[in-house]
């Protein structure tokens, strides 16, 4: 893996939790068009719905991908101050984590 500032897994950190509410609304916006109930009948996807299934998938994975990226940053770091940070931003995007993926659940019934 390539070198991590901490500047930079802290943005990448807190758009993660942005876009949270992004994801959240996706879901919102597949719960009220029925099409959540649809799925869970059997019924094939639409094309839209694919793809909102899609980036759901793709921020869980991003999520992932920045969880690791932070215990890379965390052996390496040996100022005290950002270990603290790092090790508290690790706790929370492993909580996001299983909200995003309760959400995924939850689509796939």
């Amino acid at each position: 893996m390539g070198d991590y500032t901490f500047k930079g897994l802290s943005a990448w950190y807190a758009s993660l939790f942005e876009k949270f509410g992004w994801v959240t609304l996706n879901k919102d916006l597949i719960h009220s068009d029925g099409l959540l109930k649809s799925v869970r009948n059997g019924a094939a996807l639409s094309a839209v719905t694919r793809s909102r299934v899609q980036k759901l998938l793709t921020y869980v994975a991003t999520i992932q991908q920045c969880v690791h990226a932070i215990q890379i940053r965390l052996k390496a770091e040996k100022d005290a101050s950002k270990r603290v940070d790092l090790s508290i931003m690790h706790k929370n995007l492993v909580h996001l984590e299983s909200r995003a993926e309760d959400l995924v659940r939850e689509f796939r019934g």
